[in-house]
């Protein structure tokens, strides 16, 4: 565990900054794992990620005791019990909404939960999984874990309680596109955030959610349980900005959009 006198956080981005392309698969590199290991019981450490829980659990074992995790881009933050500690929902009419406006712009929306216990952490339609490549791609690596529905009604009523975002996956230049048309027709406190490096190959995600929610808030939120005064952050993606302008000190990936 961090030392109980430090007074530093250090917050790392996931995909693109700890995880990385080793020979052909998504992993983390021996040496910076070795590294970051060195910072355990010196420094108080977290990994601030965009994504579930479930799908960053299998990078997270591998590092250094952690006493809160950020994740969904800040909209939820675990516990080293991997219980939530802090989660900013998504009311229900804004996301029905932010759907419309998606598909009003020759879009298809997915509807993203915190995957608590057994909810599932993906929602989308059937005629999205038909006409969207990149809802497919999402399928394929999440069935256990999607809900298909033929109306946004049909979503049960006790999942919108776990709800934290509305996303569209595509490649990244049509996302790019529809972020600009986007930006005068969101829900007020909503944004809009490109992220690229999603690993999934050929696609980047448009993540829809609250304004006051950042990787950057989730930091400042462990640093004040952890009593850290000086913040040291990495990343490389759109969805670190607030982080990367936020903290004290802050390193870019030589990679970064």
């Amino acid at each position: 565990m961090a030392a109980k006198n430090s007074k530093h956080l250090f917050a790392f981005d996931l995909d693109g900054t700890i995880v990385h392309e080793v020979e052909g698969m998504r992993s983390i590199p021996p040496d910076l794992l070795a590294t970051l290991h060195h910072l355990e019981g010196r420094h108080h450490f977290t990994i601030a990620t965009g994504r579930r829980y479930r799908s960053a659990i299998s990078a997270i074992e591998m590092l250094p005791k952690m006493p809160f995790v950020i994740c969904h881009n800040g909209l939820v933050i675990l516990d080293d019990a991997g219980k939530i500690a802090f989660r900013q929902q998504l009311p229900w009419e804004k996301a029905q909404e932010i759907a419309l406006r998606i598909r009003e712009e020759g879009e298809w929306p997915i509807f993203i939960f915190d995957g608590e216990g057994d909810t599932p952490d993906f929602a989308f339609s059937e005629r999205a999984l038909v006409g969207s490549h990149g809802v497919r791609t999402v399928n394929s690596f999440a069935k256990n874990r999607s809900l298909i529905f033929k109306e946004i009604s049909e979503v049960p009523i006790d999942l919108h309680a776990h709800l934290l975002e509305v996303a569209c996956v595509s490649k990244a230049v049509d996302l790019e596109r529809l972020q600009s048309s986007l930006v005068t027709k969101l829900p007020l406190g909503m944004r809009s955030v490109l992220v690229r490096n999603c690993g999934m190959k050929g696609l980047s995600v448009l993540e829809i959610f609250a304004k006051d929610c950042s990787k950057w808030s989730g930091v400042e939120w462990v640093k004040a349980r952890v009593g850290a005064e000086v913040t040291v952050v990495a990343g490389d993606d759109e969805n670190d900005v607030e982080m990367l302008m936020g903290a004290d000190f802050s390193l870019v990936m030589d990679h970064a959009h």
